[in-house]
């Protein structure tokens, strides 16, 4: 329901609070997880766009987050290998998987190349 700071949308969710999003492109229809904050909870946002019947306009349809519904799950399978891995031409924001754990991700900037770059720490 309108642009928030910063460059993200605002979506009144019918609790009455808002999620913040980043921006996303709606001349691209498709489904996508967008990271989502409500008030102090970070939580992810399924957002579909799709050309109406009409072919003159664009529904946008907010969804709940589901499990499963993330585009890229991280699997550190090592044991002593600590990964770092950050959204492809993204140098701004890293995110560290320790060893034996597993991480679902979502674009941390959506209208960015869809694409990872890691590195590995011992």
């Amino acid at each position: 329901e309108g642009e928030g700071g910063g460059g993200g949308r605002e979506i009144k969710r019918n609790e009455g609070k808002f999620c913040t999003t980043k921006p996303f492109l709606i001349s691209e229809f498709s489904t996508t997880v967008l990271p989502a904050k409500i008030g102090e909870l970070y939580t992810g946002l399924q957002v579909k766009v799709q050309q109406e019947a009409s072919e003159n306009s664009v529904l946008i349809s907010a969804l709940p987050y589901e499990e499963g519904c993330a585009p890229v799950r991280v699997d550190n399978l090592c044991r002593k290998t600590l990964i770092i891995f950050s959204q492809s031409n993204n140098e701004e924001r890293f995110h560290q998987l320790p060893p034996s754990q597993t991480q679902l991700y979502t674009w941390d900037d959506p209208m960015g190349p869809r694409g990872l770059s890691w590195r590995v720490l011992e």
